[in-house]
């Protein structure tokens, strides 16, 4: 009997070291914070991350856990795939603690408390990410010189970008940050640039608090594009003649009529289908400019700041 039972626990134990051999070695679905350390290495280095000069590491795969950088000059590709937590308190994507000249590029984020935490880091570009579904996207902490540039910051619980203790100098630009409930929090930070970006159905666009920032590149360049805001625009240089205001600190003085990088689709409500819903669209829209109440800027086809029956005939050629 007992010579059995040996040979059961020896099975068992054979049969858990070969399924733990299994899991390291697809490294994706183990739940285990993976470090870049200051050396170059990977840790542990089953995981689906490759870099052949430890400058670059590449997303072989989907990654299921935070990511700790400690180490400068770097980039950190996604390449596409997806880096996501289980929604804990306190988790964070990607942790950067007093690094320099980091690039974070081309990955889905999603699903921790914060999606990108920099403290006391500089000179770092957040670049094309879509970060969704965190409790806050994007988290500055006494952080400055960093550029966030092209992301989709999207449908976070709390803060699309949060700004706090001296966070300053940054830029932010061209990004796309929508329904989160602010779009962006700033706190005691201030000369942070913040232009052609859209600001689309935050329920709150921004909050700035003892700060005061920099809300539009010179003219012609413009601002940014405010949903709430539907200013006129006399002289048609698509910029509103009426400056958004934030607070007295924080004016965007160019607001953009258009949306930053618009292309008109005559999908207009973007359902993958041309049919009478986007017909209609424009249809509400019919002779409204910047500043009327019915102006919807997605149906003007050929953005000339005024919808008419050019426009009407646009979506009815992709009808159906």
């Amino acid at each position: 009997m007992a010579s059995k039972t040996s040979l059961i626990v020896s099975l068992i134990v054979v049969l858990v070291g070969i399924l733990s051999g299994t899991l390291s070695t697809q490294g994706v679905e183990v739940n285990a914070t993976v470090y870049i350390r200051s050396d170059g290495r990977i840790d542990p280095p089953t995981v689906p991350i490759s870099s052949l000069d430890s400058i670059t590491y590449t997303f072989n795969d989907d990654i299921y856990d935070s990511i700790v950088i400690e180490r400068d000059n770097i980039v950190v590709n996604g390449t596409g795939h997806v880096l996501q937590g289980m929604g804990i308190a306190g988790s964070k994507g990607i942790l950067l603690t007093g690094r320099n000249n980091i690039t974070i590029s081309n990955m889905k984020i999603t699903a921790f408390h914060c999606g990108i935490y920099l403290h006391e880091s500089t000179n770092t570009r957040m670049l094309e990410n879509n970060i969704t579904g965190n409790w806050d996207g994007i988290y500055l902490r006494s952080s400055s010189n960093n550029f966030i540039v092209g992301n989709n910051i999207t449908a976070n619980n709390d803060d699309g970008i949060l700004i706090a203790w001296s966070s300053n100098y940054n830029n932010i630009v061209g990004n796309n940050i929508a329904n989160n409930n602010y779009g962006i929090y700033v706190l005691d930070s201030s000369e942070n640039s913040i232009y052609h970006n859209n600001f689309s159905t935050n329920t709150k666009q921004v909050h700035s608090e003892n700060s005061a920032n920099l809300w539009s590149s010179d003219y012609p360049s413009g601002g940014n594009y405010w949903s709430d805001h539907n200013p006129p625009d006399e002289d048609k240089d698509k910029i509103g003649d009426i400056p958004y205001i934030i607070n007295e600190n924080n004016v965007d003085m160019f607001p953009l009529v258009y949306p930053y990088g618009f292309v008109s689709k005559p999908d207009v409500n973007e359902d993958g289908t041309v049919n009478i819903i986007d017909i209609a669209a424009v249809a509400a829209a019919f002779g409204s400019e910047p500043g009327d109440e019915r102006w919807n800027p997605m149906t003007d086809m050929d953005m000339n700041e005024i919808v008419n029956i050019i426009d009407i005939a646009s979506v009815a050629r992709d009808f159906g």
